[in-house]
């Protein structure tokens, strides 16, 4: 193993000792504890624990990738994500605690009557629950995958497998616990990794950034590159760009030199094909994404068509959240409605401050992973950056292993509240 997969395996050990320890010493002794927690949690650690469990890999991850991938338009996901608690403090949060119901499906069943209401709200709750879990498992495999080879199916059954012995034997007060515990993990593992590459890009010589992010004019690699794409792909091109080529290029087989200008259209390239680029060549980005930095910075200034489809995005993360039944029964926990609308207040705060760092990360993505927009995988941008930025050194292991923390503490906190 290589230092960097040393410093990665040891910051998950960590992760899920400290995290089995805490679920241990919390465990329930009572069915009340077990189910939630005698009603009891503090408004401000079950914030905590409701944000440590909101922050999933879809944000930890998925943030910094969509950022990095769309630019401006993809902050939306962001705000989206945040504003769905708003929703839930004027409409959810003190109405859902003072019913009194001890489930989702019960909560349904005493508003709208029907002998088909329970059975129907336990089906959806589980539906949602089943396709909230998928990316908990996807976000598994694709550290584990980039990080240490093997199998796919290798990180997602590590995960499952603490999952059950941490939420079986401990129940919703060690659950509580662990989560609070794991969202003041996350925050330090994403705000410790990207204070140290904000220094280091500041403190960067003029003539050793990469090329600025307030140009007008597309990323560019700033070093020699050489990218194997795996899967047929379409490429955009915004200036004159020379590469070499070893595969098929716009249905040819090509083997050498190639330039490829924005007249000629739309770059196709081939599966296993191997692109070489040359330090300050041009980045091509996959068609449909923002190629310069002047779109990549401004939102989209589309049809009609395009603002509808932006309103419809928010629609559906702010109601998306208001219907998260693994969210809504922590409000079960807290002792009254008062305390539940607290609750949400700090969570709005929590997460919002949150929600900035992954956006920093994906800026300082397309300084210096580059190379992630000619594939597609801009969901690894947050394990690749550090090593990009700091080297293969000691300090870019440390740093990498702090972020795998914060994913691993991510998809196991979301995947804990799920089961």
């Amino acid at each position: 193993m290589t230092g960097l997969q040393i410093a990665a395996a040891v910051a998950v050990v960590v992760v899920a000792v400290v995290t089995y320890t805490l679920g241990r010493r919390s465990a329930t002794r009572s069915g009340q504890d077990f189910d939630f927690a005698r009603r009891t949690v503090r408004s401000r650690r079950n914030a905590a624990a409701m944000s440590g469990e909101y922050l999933c890999a879809a944000l930890f991850i998925g943030i910094t990738g969509v950022v990095l991938a769309e630019g401006a338009d993809g902050l939306w996901y962001p705000i989206g994500f945040t504003a769905g608690f708003v929703a839930l403090l004027i409409f959810v949060a003190a109405p859902l605690r003072r019913s009194g119901a001890y489930t989702m499906p019960d909560f349904i069943d005493a508003r709208v009557p029907g002998a088909g209401m329970r059975g129907l709200a336990s089906l959806v709750a589980a539906l949602i629950g089943v396709l909230y879990l998928l990316p908990q498992l996807h976000g598994a495999e694709l550290a584990a995958r980039t990080l240490f080879g093997g199998p796919d199916w290798a990180g997602p059954v590590a995960l499952t497998v603490l999952v059950l012995i941490t939420v079986l034997g401990g129940g919703m007060r060690a659950i509580t616990v662990t989560l609070a515990f794991q969202y003041w993990l996350k925050m330090f593992a994403i705000i410790a990794p990207t204070l140290v590459m904000l220094v280091v890009f500041i403190g960067s010589a003029p003539g050793g950034a990469p090329h600025g992010i307030t140009s007008d004019d597309p990323p560019v690699f700033a070093r020699d590159s050489t990218i194997r794409i795996s899967e047929p792909v379409t490429l955009r091109v915004e200036a004159p760009t020379k590469f070499e080529a070893h595969g098929e290029i716009a249905g040819h087989p090509t083997d050498g030199p190639t330039t490829w200008s924005p007249q000629r259209g739309p770059l196709e390239v081939g599966a296993d094909t191997t692109l070489t680029f040359e330090a300050g060549a041009p980045v091509p980005v996959l068609a449909g994404h923002p190629a310069g930095n002047a779109d990549w910075l401004d939102p989209s200034g589309g049809d009609v068509w395009d603002l509808l489809g932006t309103y419809s995005l928010l629609l559906a993360l702010v109601l998306g959240t208001m219907g998260l039944p693994h969210i809504l029964v922590r409000y079960y926990t807290n002792p009254d409605g008062i305390s539940a609308r607290r609750t949400t207040l700090h969570v709005l705060l929590f997460v919002g401050i949150f929600a900035v760092f992954p956006i920093m990360l994906a800026v300082l993505s397309r300084l210096y992973v580059p190379r992630l927009l000619v594939t597609g995988e801009t969901d690894t941008a947050l394990l690749l950056l550090p090593s990009a930025m700091l080297g293969g050194g000691l300090a870019g292991q440390i740093v990498t292993a702090v972020l795998v923390a914060g994913i691993f503490s991510a998809v196991l906190a979301a995947a804990s509240g799920l089961v």
